[in-house]
Parts: C-alpha cells; structure tokens; sequence
C-alpha cells in the first residue's frame, strides 16, 4: 500500500526523499500504475483494468482460445465435392457441423496487455499440438512482430482486423488521418492529399516498435492551404 501513498524522489539539495503524493490536478505525480496499485486488500495479485471508456473491472483477465467452425454454406459447398464430413453437435436441430472446442485458457493480472499473451497462448497450443494453420484475433493481440514471428515459427497466419487510427484527425474525423496518405513501398515514399511526396523515408524504434518516419520538407509545408487539417505543429 506504500507506492500507492508515496513516492520516493529528490529534493532540491539532491537528497532522495520520500513524501506523500499528489493529485495530478495539482501538479503532483498521481496514482501508480496500474500494475502496481492493489485493488483489493483480500487478494493482493487482483488489479483494475479498463478497456474503452465502458469496461471497467477489478480482477484479473482471461484469454480464451477455441476452434471456429466452419460455416453452414462452407460445408455444404465441401460436401458437393465429395470432401465434407460432419460429426454433429447433439443439439437435435439437424446442424452437422462439428462443436466449437476451448483449446487453450491463460489467466493474467488485469493489467497485462493483450500482445504480451500471443506468443504465451502460441507455445501453449503448440506443446499440445493443437495450433491452427490460421488463428483469428482481435486488433489487441497483434502486431506486425507477432505475423512475422508466427509464420516463420509456426507456418501459420495471424487473421485479424487492422488497428483504429487515434491520431487526433481520425477521432475527430476533421483532417487528413494515416489513410489519407498514399504510401510507395518501392520507392520508399509518402504522398500525402495536396500531391507532395515526402523527402526523407527513415526507420527507427519508438516505444519498442520500430516504425518508419516520413517528413516533408518544411518549405511545402509551411504555405500549404490544408496545412490545419494535417497537423497542428
């Protein structure tokens, strides 16, 4: 309980002191993070999560894998050829599609993040040898990392949607967002919605990913009519 009331920091004269924390309203430093505030005086592993502005819970999470059966249509396109084959699912209503099936189920602190489990859930499914040829996710538990990484250790495809855009012009939906732009991977550069190209293409790592940056030169910029609705700087 100790982190959550106090912070250890230096003072003026460089002496490392501990004192109680302030609200951020006031210019102080705030709660801890996430991981480290307890949430319960019962279980001291539990911790709050939230996921959008909607789901909030005190606990931990669980990451479920199941099988995906195929559809209706898939299958009686299969059975036309003489391959599809059905179990049935013993519900009565004459579906013979096979069961769904709960492969893999990892528990985690509320806190951890979606991506740090894939790779967790891979080993798991695959010391059973029960990975899929595709695994389908949601956006929280990819990265282009993680693609990569399962196709050349497992020979098999990551199936997911593309991530939203948070740039402040896609949730405003005022400005030019990432799609806006037309981006030449051959010829390693950015177009962006005037007609300019961008002049230097550079790779680098932020916040552990590595990304590509793409700058324009300041001389186009700077007079372009729709500059507001590409960027505030």
């Amino acid at each position: 309980m100790l982190i959550q009331h106090y912070v250890r920091t230096t003072d003026r004269r460089g002496r490392q002191v501990i004192k109680r924390r302030q609200d951020l309203a006031s210019g102080g430093e705030g709660l801890p993070p996430g991981r480290y505030r307890l949430a319960s005086p019962y279980d001291l592993d539990a911790r709050w999560a939230a996921k959008g502005s909607e789901l909030m819970w005190n606990g931990y999470k669980v990451h479920i894998s199941e099988t995906c059966r195929p559809s209706a249509d898939a299958l009686a396109g299969a059975a036309g050829t003489g391959t599809g084959t059905g179990t049935g699912d013993g519900d009565g209503d004459g579906d013979t599609r096979p069961p769904n099936l709960i492969t893999n189920v990892a528990t985690t602190d509320a806190t951890v993040p979606d991506t740090a489990m894939t790779a967790t859930i891979h080993q798991h499914l695959a010391r059973r040898d029960l990975l899929p040829a595709e695994h389908y996710l949601d956006a929280g538990y990819f990265s282009a990392e993680l693609i990569v990484q399962a196709r050349e250790r497992h020979q098999m495809a990551l199936v997911t949607p593309l991530r939203t855009d948070n740039s402040v012009q896609a949730r405003t939906r005022n400005g030019y967002d990432r799609t806006a732009f037309t981006i030449d991977w051959d010829n390693q550069q950015v177009t962006c919605p005037q007609g300019q190209t961008s002049t230097s293409w550079t790779p680098c790592r932020q916040k552990n990913t590595w990304m590509i940056v793409a700058a324009f030169p300041p001389n186009t910029c700077r007079p372009c009519p729709a500059r507001t609705l590409c960027t505030s700087a």
